[in-house]
């Protein structure tokens, strides 16, 4: 699995399913889980959850299983993936 370089990770970044704009900030479940995810990342390393892993179907990403995971604050255990480049 290649990694990813910056420019491509901005951009994967630019959607994040389930926010919401509060005046000049964001908020909600989806920037909620995404910090979380984050949170389990090692430097250097993308994750992302089985949702952005099923929005990207049929993208040239890669996604490796990294098991699944309780989150702070989420009820429900995630599914989280590597994320790389073809």
């Amino acid at each position: 699995m290649q990694p990813l370089d910056d420019t491509e990770i901005a951009r994967r970044l630019e959607s994040v399913p389930g926010w919401e704009r509060r005046g000049d900030r964001i908020g909600g479940i989806g920037v909620h889980i995404a910090a979380r995810v984050m949170s389990l990342a090692q430097t250097g390393e993308v994750l992302a959850s089985r949702t952005v892993r099923d929005l990207a179907a049929g993208s040239k990403l890669q996604f490796e299983d990294r098991g699944t995971h309780t989150l702070k604050g989420v009820s429900d255990p995630w599914q989280i993936f590597a994320v790389g480049g073809a």
